[in-house]
């Protein structure tokens, strides 16, 4: 595991998971969010014995799933019996390098706890993360029309008190994870463990993030024109 620029502490509750949560929390004592994560903590994580593929320690919904920006979708646990250990969960944000050049900021929330803002300066290619050209059931295919290895990444880590696998059973809710993003994105997960990653999500267990619209400036021209005559006939009326 890894520290990162923010971090901030969730004692765990019993809550139901779903696939659209506003808050799921499982019984898992006390989880540490940290993040953005720079491109020498990646690298380090990406260091000599980290290995790739599944069966993932956590994942979203079978899928892929796709959810609108700002919408929350549940993190579930990996299969308990195949995952390899791992007490941090790994969220990688992908987009592509044009998209994330013009991007403002992108804000991840996990369960209650405060939101981890990412930026541009936040996104590394693959080489510059040391993230190999192919990996084990992610490198094959696009979600939300995004390829792992062509893309720019930036991670936010989930870290537990204890292995994930010792804290929930199969497909138990860990958490909802909330993004806000103006470009879409894909959103892997990896398993890491003492400061390594030892597996990772196929293209089934990851999620497509699609951007939030910004309204254009003649749309938003017309809206206030609308108000106004809005407001004008209010005062008529009542003259």
């Amino acid at each position: 595991m890894s520290a990162g620029g923010i971090k901030t502490t969730l004692l765990g509750v019993a809550m139901a998971g779903a696939l659209l949560a506003t808050t799921s929390v499982a019984s898992a004592g006390t989880i540490t969010i940290s993040g953005p994560l720079t491109a020498a903590q990646l690298d380090a994580l990406n260091g000599t014995g980290a290995s790739y593929g599944p069966p993932p320690a956590a994942r979203f919904l079978d899928g892929p799933i796709t959810v609108p920006s700002g919408t929350a979708s549940t993190l579930f646990a990996g299969n308990k019996k195949g995952a390899s250990i791992a007490d941090t969960a790994l969220l990688v944000l992908s987009a592509p390098a044009s998209a994330v050049a013009t991007l403002g900021s992108i804000t991840l929330t996990f369960a209650s706890l405060p939101s981890i803002t990412l930026s541009a300066s936040d996104f590394f290619t693959t080489a510059a993360a040391d993230f190999p050209t192919s990996i084990g059931g992610i490198a094959n295919g696009a979600v939300n029309g995004i390829k792992f290895p062509t893309a720019v990444h930036a991670a936010v880590e989930l870290t537990f008190t204890n292995l994930i696998h010792s804290l929930y059973g199969t497909d138990d809710p860990i958490g909802a994870v909330t993004i806000d993003s103006p470009i879409n994105l894909r959103v892997d997960v990896f398993g890491d463990h003492d400061g390594l990653i030892v597996n990772n999500t196929p293209n089934s267990g990851a999620e497509g993030v699609t951007r939030h619209k910004v309204p254009e400036p003649a749309t938003l021209g017309i809206l206030g024109i609308g108000l106004l005559g809005i407001g004008l006939a209010r005062r008529r009326k009542t003259a």
